[in-house]
């Protein structure tokens, strides 16, 4: 059987700082509760992903993967055993914890030899007016200064915050300290990684009465004080990013464009704005709506897209 672009069931996660606005961005949510994240697109085991229509419903990415190798991922990435990426919706309508990811040396080394380290980036499909994020440390804040303001309760005057408005793309590399601020909308796409280590919480306890955890030590060993000046917002236009783990672009279609793995790389189609767009291939159509994410098999080779649409283009 020649695969197909597949579709998968969400998963929506429940943080204290989320709420209901994925709606904005066309993301269907559940009737109740408060969503902080959908998981798109992934194969990572926290949860497991299941197709939601076609041929192979109700197996899972990592098995799709394990099944079919290149032919899923592509020939550059013959030698990869798991899914590399993971996409997903965040509603922030609080400000997300001061964290940072470790790289994927330290990952392996620390956590397990599997594991990969966490590079990400955002793309902000919309903000509130004052929005903002932590990316980074002011100038002159090395380690020494940064544990002593930790154990002083002074970390947040550590911290540079940057403007932040929709439209707008950052690069979160592995090591950076950050934080997303409140009252934005953000596509994230990212190495196959739930490993955060949060620095500080702003005193918040989680459904337990307790305070949620912090990872000081761990923390401290990844953030890398050098990069306080790497995570500068640009303006959402063409290529966002191609770095070592993945590349992004930014796709605003109005009539159609054609696009083509040549067997070589997969790629993931985030839809978030416009009114809808057919994603024609040889063998068969099916529609893209803001909200929805695909992931087009590197065997599938051409495609094209025809509408109105605004989306990302990932692999």
């Amino acid at each position: 059987m020649k695969l197909y672009p597949l579709t998968f069931r969400p998963v929506y996660k429940d943080y204290l700082w989320g709420g209901r606005g994925l709606a904005a961005v066309g993301k269907a949510q559940p009737p109740t509760g408060r969503v902080a994240q959908t998981w798109e697109i992934t194969a990572h085991p926290n949860p497991p992903r299941l197709p939601a229509d076609g041929a192979l419903a109700g197996r899972t990415l990592a098995e799709l993967t394990a099944a079919y190798g290149p032919r899923l991922l592509g020939t550059k990435y013959a030698s990869e055993t798991a899914f590399p990426l993971l996409v997903k919706f965040i509603d922030a309508q609080k400000p997300l914890s001061v964290q940072v990811h470790p790289g994927d040396d330290y990952a392996r080394r620390r956590i397990g030899p599997d594991e990969r380290g966490k590079n990400e980036c955002w793309y902000v499909a919309a903000a509130r007016e004052g929005a903002e994020l932590i990316a980074g440390t002011k100038p002159g804040v090395d380690r020494a200064a940064f544990e002593k303001a930790v154990a002083d309760g002074t970390v947040t005057d550590c911290l540079r915050r940057v403007p932040i408005r929709a439209g707008d793309f950052v690069f979160i590399p592995a090591g950076l300290v950050h934080a997303i601020g409140a009252g934005l909308l953000i596509l994230e796409i990212q190495q196959s990684s739930d490993t955060t280590y949060r620095v500080y919480d702003y005193d918040r306890v989680g459904p337990d009465g307790r305070r949620r955890p912090l990872h000081l030590a761990q923390a401290l060993d990844c953030i890398d004080f050098g990069l306080s000046a790497a995570a500068i917002p640009s303006e959402g236009r063409g290529v966002l990013t191609d770095n070592p783990f993945f590349r992004v672009e930014n796709v605003v279609l109005d009539g159609e464009r054609r696009f083509d793995t040549e067997g070589k790389h997969f790629d993931i189609l985030t839809a978030f704005a416009g009114e809808g767009a057919a994603l024609v291939w040889d063998g068969g159509r099916r529609m893209l709506a803001p909200g929805v994410s695909v992931l087009v098999p590197a065997e599938v080779g051409a495609y094209r897209l025809e509408g109105r649409i605004h989306l990302l283009r990932a692999y």
